[in-house]
């Protein structure tokens, strides 16, 4: 029998976890892995800004549309790369509600996925105590720092390594690849 898990999603906090922020790789990675997870059979709670729309067990919105559309409202993100600032007002408020949405729910071994790294780690280091964090879909170059990762491709992972891991064969059995996945209807 599969064992199923509760698998706590960070959103992206500027964006809406959704298919009209097709631009930002997070927020696309964040609402496939929940549609994957859920239909096969896990439960997954996904934290985000009010008008996401992912397929999960339970979505838990944590920036209302007036704190959103205060901060970034005027913001064409079409046109434009994203605008975004973790001291901003929509940030704060985020990690806040996060951590105390999260609180209510989490259960022993729950995994909580930040799909937006360091970009959401204050809500990671407030819950860390009593989940697993795992920073999934790594493909940046800097700025990895739990414990548990998985990265997009061997080249990325290698990257990471560098050759002193190479040179001394010590290779971290808490990091591996997972390629990127998608949604054959899109």
């Amino acid at each position: 029998m599969e064992r199923k898990f509760r698998i706590h999603v960070l959103g992206v906090p500027h964006t809406l976890t959704n298919k009209d922020y097709v631009a930002c790789a997070y927020t696309q990675k964040a609402l496939k892995f929940c549609k994957m997870m859920h239909e096969r059979g896990h439960y997954v709670i996904h934290y985000g800004v009010e008008g996401s729309d992912p397929v999960c067990s339970e979505n838990v919105t944590v920036v209302n549309n007036e704190i959103y559309n205060k901060v970034y409202g005027d913001h064409d993100f079409h046109s434009n790369f994203f605008r975004y600032d973790t001291e901003d007002e929509c940030y704060q408020t985020f990690y806040r509600n996060t951590i105390h949405e999260i609180r209510k729910r989490l259960g022993d071994y729950d995994i909580v996925l930040p799909f937006w790294g360091a970009g959401t780690r204050p809500i990671c280091d407030a819950v860390q105590d009593k989940c697993i964090i795992i920073e999934p879909g790594i493909g940046y170059g800097s700025g990895m720092w739990a414990q548990f990762k998985v990265f997009e491709s061997y080249s990325i992972y290698h990257a990471h390594c560098g050759t002193g891991a190479i040179t001394n064969c010590c290779q971290n059995h808490y990091e591996v690849v997972i390629p990127n996945y998608f949604d054959i209807n899109d």
